[in-house]
């Protein structure tokens, strides 16, 4: 049997594997739409891939995502989160800003207490942000070099594409 490699996939196939390359953590109708093919075959030719072993997907909330197979978990959750406009803009306020609380992150990013203490337990359980200390619910990246990296990685033109108005956010960090 031979091993299967992208070059030896039909072209819808090859399409998505380079876009999921160039735009890790997108969903299938963002790929269907990028990539200008109908719902059905997106779908199929992800699933294909994905059994393949040349891209994996992971179950994000209500989206499957799929990523190339170089980026670790720790990477996807990363990614993933930059995908939400709330959890994007709590990350690179943190980027900037080594500690926050709840009550700052809701006023500088004008957005309400019970959204920021939702965002912040999920990207805790994520692994991405941590409480600085007990009862003192200030939060810091716990790896602000991992975030940093994936910002100069994947430049703003394609982590736009992952969310609308990441531009705005953009302007808050100084790279």
């Amino acid at each position: 049997m031979s091993q299967v490699t992208a070059s030896n996939l039909s072209y819808s196939a090859r399409l998505l594997f380079r876009l999921v390359s160039r735009r890790p953590g997108i969903h299938v109708r963002e790929a269907q739409r990028q990539a200008g093919l109908g719902l059905g075959n997106t779908v199929y030719q992800l699933q294909k891939l994905d059994s393949l072993g040349l891209i994996d997907s992971t179950k994000n909330g209500k989206y499957k995502r799929y990523f190339p197979l170089d980026l670790s978990e720790h990477d996807r959750n990363i990614i993933s989160a930059l995908s939400i406009p709330s959890r994007r803009r709590i990350l690179l306020y943190l980027l900037t800003n080594d500690q926050s609380s709840p009550a700052e992150l809701a006023s500088k990013l004008r957005l309400s207490k019970s959204t920021i203490k939702w965002h912040t337990r999920i990207l805790q359980a994520d692994g991405i942000i941590t409480n600085v200390a007990e009862h003192t619910f200030k939060y810091r990246l716990n790896d602000s070099n991992a975030l940093t990296d994936l910002l100069r990685r994947f430049q703003p033109s394609t982590l736009d594409r992952l969310s609308e108005g990441f531009l705005e956010s953009w302007d808050l960090i100084d790279l």
